[in-house]
């Protein structure tokens, strides 16, 4: 979920809250004001003023699949890519579109294509979705946005990554900002990952 926070600005729908965490915890989250509930199904992770490109999130997912900017705001926001996320998410994926990019970065550097938002459940038996995983070699990679660098966040993504690795597979972490302006170095180093676990590049 931390990755859709970024991709969202903050924004999120119910049924996004709800493969993540239980009602009652969104509902200690609203009541306690760190969210605010701008529509009956849309929700504003923090509790400061709520921006532009956030009224923007919370008109388009309050409507769904079918949701269109038009005129100039279309023009401003550059939708295309938003609309297609809004799409996949209602369609009931939860790709980010940093994962998108990580999948076609796979693809253009002649990398097997990983799974994206594979099920796992914790040590406490609660579910939890990894990134993307090279499935048959145990290579998992988790893509960070800005929200890391929010303690409580930062220490969410290192307790999962830590029982990761407890359980045996190879973590890697890169912000997205990385997959964006140093994608070499970041493919680089996928491709070492997954030869240290034994893909052979003529896989």
């Amino acid at each position: 979920m931390d990755s859709l926070f970024d991709l969202q600005d903050g924004v999120i729908t119910m049924a996004q809250a709800l493969r993540h965490m239980s009602r009652k915890a969104v509902r200690h989250r609203l009541a306690t004001g760190r969210w605010q509930r701008p529509h009956r199904s849309v929700f504003v992770t923090h509790s400061g003023p709520i921006g532009t490109t956030q009224r923007r999130w919370i008109a388009v997912l309050s409507i769904g699949k079918h949701a269109m900017l038009g005129g100039i705001t279309a023009a401003q926001a550059g939708r295309r890519r938003l609309i297609t996320q809004t799409a996949l998410d209602a369609a009931g994926g939860t790709h980010s579109l940093a994962e998108i990019d990580f999948v076609e970065l796979c693809h253009r550097h002649d990398l097997p294509e990983p799974s994206l938002q594979v099920v796992r459940h914790d040590a406490a038996g609660r579910r939890r979705y990894l990134e993307a995983l090279f499935e048959p070699w145990q290579v998992h990679v988790e893509i960070d946005g800005g929200q890391h660098l929010d303690a409580r966040q930062a220490w969410s993504g290192m307790r999962r990554q830590n029982e990761l690795w407890i359980a045996g597979d190879r973590v890697l972490r890169f912000p997205a900002w990385a997959l964006r302006h140093d994608p070499g170095a970041v493919m680089a180093q996928v491709r070492a990952a997954l030869c240290a676990a034994g893909w052979q590049e003529s896989q």
